[in-house]
C-alpha cells in the first residue's frame, strides 16, 4: 500500500526559522511530504483558499499577530484542517491557550527534528480525520450530541446541541451558549427541560477520556403518557360516579367498603356504617 503524502503549508515570518522548518521537513524519510511556504498570514490565507493542503505548521509570533490570531481568521471562514503551532518559548500558559483555540498541537522550536515532526504532523492528521468522521455522524443523528475534552470543555456538537443552548441562554454566542448548557447538565438528574422541550440525557466515556453529552428530545412521548394517565384518571373516575348528579355509585361503595374491611382486619378489628336512605 502506497505511503500517504502529507501536503504541508509552513507559515513563519523568519526567514532563517523557515529555512530550518523547511529542512526538517525534508529530512522525513518515513512518510513522504510536500510543503509550500508563507511569510504572512495574508499569503497563508490566499494558498489555502487555492490550494488543498493536510496540515499547517505555523509560527506563534507573526510579527504583530500571533498564531493563534491565524487560526481563529481560518476557522471564521470554514477552514478545518489542524495546525500546529511552533514557538521558541515553552511556556505551559501559552500551550493551553493554543489547544483551547484549536491548535492541534504546540512544539518548540528547539525541540524540532525529523521524527517529532513526523510523529506530530501523522497523528493531528489521523486525529483531524476521526473529527470529520465524527462530526459527519453527530450531524446525521436524531439527537443533540456534545463531546467534551479531557478537560471537560465543549469541542465538538451538532447543530442540534448548538440550537438547544443557544434557546436555554439566548443572550450568549453559541460557543459561550454550549459551554454553559455543558456545564448544567453536570448533574446526575437524566431529565431536564429547555422551554418547553423536555429532554432525556445520557452521558457516556471514550476511551481518550473524553465525555459525549447525547440528549433525546422526548417531550411528545412524555405528553403521550400524561394524556393517557389523564384519560386512565377520567375513565376509573367515570366508572365509579354517577353520571347525573357525580356522586359516588355502587362501584365506588364496593371498593371503599372492601378497603375498610381489610384495614380493619389489620387494625381495629370493626368499624362502622351509617346507611341514610
Amino acid at each position: 500500500m502506497p505511503r500517504q503524502t502529507f501536503h504541508v503549508l509552513i507559515l513563519d515570518d523568519d526567514p532563517d526559522d523557515t529555512f530550518l522548518i523547511c529542512d526538517t521537513v525534508d529530512s522525513i524519510t518515513a512518510s513522504p511530504y510536500e510543503h509550500m511556504v508563507a511569510h504572512t498570514p495574508e499569503a497563508a490565507r490566499k494558498l489555502l483558499n487555492e490550494q488543498t493542503f493536510d496540515i499547517v505548521l505555523c509560527d506563534y509570533r507573526l510579527g504583530a499577530t500571533s498564531g493563534i490570531d491565524f487560526i481563529n481568521s481560518i476557522r471564521a471562514v470554514g477552514h478545518t484542517l489542524p495546525v500546529i503551532l511552533l514557538t521558541g518559548m515553552e511556556d505551559r500558559s501559552t500551550d493551553e491557550e493554543a489547544l483551547a483555540a484549536g491548535a492541534a498541537d504546540f512544539i518548540s522550536k528547539s525541540g524540532l527534528s525529523s521524527s517529532v515532526i513526523d510523529r506530530t504532523i501523522r497523528y493531528a492528521v489521523a486525529n483531524a480525520e476521526r473529527q470529520q468522521l465524527l462530526s459527519t455522524v453527530l450531524t446525521s443523528v436524531n439527537a443533540a450530541v456534545c463531546v467534551l475534552d479531557r478537560n471537560g470543555r465543549p469541542n465538538l456538537w451538532n447543530p442540534s446541541f448548538g440550537e438547544l443552548a443557544c434557546d436555554a441562554y439566548p443572550g450568549e454566542e453559541e460557543v459561550d451558549a454550549v459551554a454553559s448548557q455543558a456545564e448544567r447538565l453536570r448533574t446526575p438528574e437524566t431529565i431536564h427541560t429547555i422551554g418547553e422541550r423536555i429532554l432525556d440525557k445520557k452521558i457516556s466515556d471514550l476511551a481518550d477520556n473524553r465525555r459525549v453529552i447525547t440528549l433525546h428530545d422526548v417531550t411528545d412521548h412524555i405528553r403521550a403518557l400524561r394524556e393517557r394517565e389523564k384519560a386512565e384518571n377520567r375513565a376509573a373516575h367515570t366508572a365509579k360516579h354517577c353520571s347525573l348528579t357525580g356522586l359516588p355509585n355502587r362501584m365506588a361503595f364496593a371498593e371503599r367498603l372492601s378497603s375498610e374491611i381489610a384495614r380493619a382486619d389489620d387494625t381495629i378489628g370493626e368499624f362502622n356504617i351509617l346507611n341514610i336512605e
